[in-house]
């Protein structure tokens, strides 16, 4: 059997691997008796032609391309002898296979291409199909499609908030981030780590735990990655806000006896966390809005203190209440976000007559996140001109928001990481 195993990067490559006489059993849709390759996915034989995933003229596209055998393995496999495909389950290939081999008068195959442009269709199932597609496209260098399914998924993450109440495993939430990390997922990585960070901070809220249980299980499992710290430090902050967060019982298999410790000395010296943490300056004392077009400049003070101004002084001597107001920022993101999003922004001028120089978000300085908050906003404006109330309604990428939003997510991400950090020096501690 040609067997298709995974590399460091998770993405696998064609070796030979001695045939198994175990019969597998044949995919009730997609195999064709006809089909000119047959690929092994967990337990079940997929057979169609190679082609329609794999160009047979052009010998760069496929995943390995320096390797003459890769097409060959394909090419040559049967059903006694097919090539085997790691990392996926078979419903993943199928929801793959379902957008190649589909027809539209195959149930969902019309939903699925046209799902995403209503947000009525936005689903956690849809989302990870498109999911699906844009990897496997990936694995298989379907540039095309990839990106297709990739702007699919863009669309869905727009609604992800939606999706935290329903069950999520370690796995696909997992695959989600390791594809926005990939060189293609590029254009996503944003929205999923938004997603991912929201979905922690919900599933640790202790006002809605009792729907998230489960998923705060899922959460502890994505503590325990091992690698997730230097992959990717502001994800691992925020889970470890999240669990620094909790009152001991909550801290259930599978964390250690010496995970548990850790969080242990981690509520003690975070109590209070200005004590500890050098970036919350732009929490503790937030910008003046004066910069922003009159009707962000009205709106702005008080969404800010519905929102990021919960988290008070953050200097309280009560155990776990300041680390639950950090757990708690991305939930604060959100809704400080959709409420300026019906705020009727009248935008700023023209993006050339202002200086396109934005500061470093990175500064050990403590002042300098401070400097920074204000200078973003302040770049939007030349102080020599006046916002005329009297225009045409903004396009929307030249409303305030969506300048000023991500520098807030950037700040939220030094937070977190710093939160990383720390958790190496309170490692060191045991």
């Amino acid at each position: 059997m040609s067997l298709l195993v995974e590399d460091n990067n998770n993405w696998g490559v064609l070796s030979e691997a001695p045939n198994k006489a175990t019969p597998y059993q044949c995919d009730p849709k997609y195999y064709y008796p006809d089909g000119s390759t047959v690929i092994l996915v967990g337990d079940i034989l997929f057979k169609f032609q190679l082609s329609l995933v794999l160009d047979p003229h052009d010998t760069s596209n496929h995943p390995n391309s320096g390797d003459p055998t890769f097409r060959e393995l394909f090419i040559n496999s049967s059903d006694d002898n097919p090539a085997r495909l790691n990392g996926y389950t078979p419903n993943q290939f199928r929801n793959f296979l379902s957008v190649v081999l589909g027809l539209p008068s195959d149930p969902g195959y019309l939903a699925l291409l046209t799902g995403a442009q209503d947000t009525k269709n936005h689903t956690r199932d849809i989302l990870v199909q498109y999911l699906d597609v844009a990897s496997l496209s990936q694995r298989f260098r379907m540039t095309e499609l990839e990106t297709w399914a990739r702007g699919q998924l863009h669309l869905v993450l727009r609604s992800s908030h939606k999706f935290t109440q329903i069950k999520w495993d370690r796995d696909t939430l997992h695959r989600l981030h390791s594809y926005a990390q990939s060189r293609g997922g590029s254009a996503v990585r944003s929205p999923v780590n938004a997603f991912i960070q929201y979905f922690i901070s919900v599933s640790a809220d202790k006002s809605q735990q009792s729907l998230t249980l489960t998923n705060f299980k899922t959460c502890m499992e994505l503590y325990k990655d091992d690698t997730l710290k230097q992959r990717d430090p502001a994800l691992f902050g925020c889970l470890f806000a999240a669990m620094v967060s909790q009152h001991h019982q909550a801290w259930t298999s599978p964390l250690t006896q010496r995970d548990k410790a850790l969080l242990y000395i981690a509520q003690v010296q975070l109590t209070p966390v200005t004590k500890i943490l050098q970036n919350l300056h732009w929490l503790l004392a937030p910008a003046s809005f004066s910069k922003l077009c009159s009707a962000c400049q009205s709106a702005l003070p008080h969404i800010w203190t519905d929102t990021f101004g919960k988290c008070g002084s953050l200097n309280s001597s009560v155990l776990l209440q300041d680390i639950s107001s950090l757990a708690h920022l991305p939930q604060y993101l959100l809704s400080f976000s959709r409420a300026w999003r019906d705020v009727d922004c009248i935008g700023f001028p023209n993006p050339t007559t202002r200086n396109h120089e934005q500061p470093s978000v990175r500064s050990s300085n403590p002042e300098e996140p401070l400097r920074f908050f204000r200078s973003s906003i302040n770049s939007m404006f030349l102080a020599s001109h006046e916002v005329h109330e009297v225009r045409a309604r903004p396009h929307e990428s030249q409303k305030c928001r969506n300048k000023y939003l991500p520098q807030i997510g950037a700040l939220i991400d030094e937070v977190y990481n710093e939160l990383a950090a720390q958790h190496g020096r309170f490692a060191s501690e045991i």
